[in-house]
């Protein structure tokens, strides 16, 4: 049921993310992706006491946090979509992807270290503070100024295909 909601709310996000590009802008709805996906997973260390409350709360942190990583996905990979050249577009996205999940071993070897260390709450702590904490540097970013695709897009495409890059 818990992971279930995350689906759910990822389906939720998939279908708000048009609305909120047009509203606030491609930047800031990836921002905003960004803070819904890692804000709702404050609650996961909180999770406590008897178990309908703790299901109530880990779904109600999946839901959101789904709704968010498909904001955040959908405004992101559309913009990259829009400025990378067609022929260099597996290549970045190929590199993207690696990023986002080559990292994710050291942090469960991370994450197992400090639970053993620290105890499982005060890591779920540290875990999702650190993920809330994360968007600082997008914010410092020029992304929040991103409003829409640029309009040349295509264009700029267009000239790295016949300039052979």
């Amino acid at each position: 049921m818990v992971v279930a909601a995350a689906g759910l709310g990822g389906v939720a996000g998939a279908c708000a993310a048009p609305r909120v590009v047009r509203r606030i802008g491609i930047g800031p709805a990836a921002i905003t992706g960004f803070l819904w996906f890692s804000l709702p997973l404050l609650l996961v260390p909180l999770a406590d006491g008897p178990a309908p409350l703790i299901i109530v709360v880990l779904v109600t942190a999946q839901l959101g946090s789904g709704c968010g990583v498909a904001v955040l996905d959908i405004a992101s990979n559309s913009y990259l979509l829009a400025v990378i050249p067609e022929t260099l577009r597996s290549r970045v996205m190929g590199v993207v992807q690696t990023a986002n999940f080559g990292v994710r071993p050291i942090g469960a070897v991370l994450a197992g270290t400090l639970g053993t260390a620290l105890g499982l709450r005060p890591t779920l702590w540290i875990g999702t503070a650190s993920a809330v904490l994360s968007v600082l540097w997008v914010i410092a970013s020029g992304v929040r100024h991103i409003r829409e695709l640029p309009e040349n897009a295509a264009q700029r495409r267009e000239e790295h295909e016949e300039a052979g890059v």
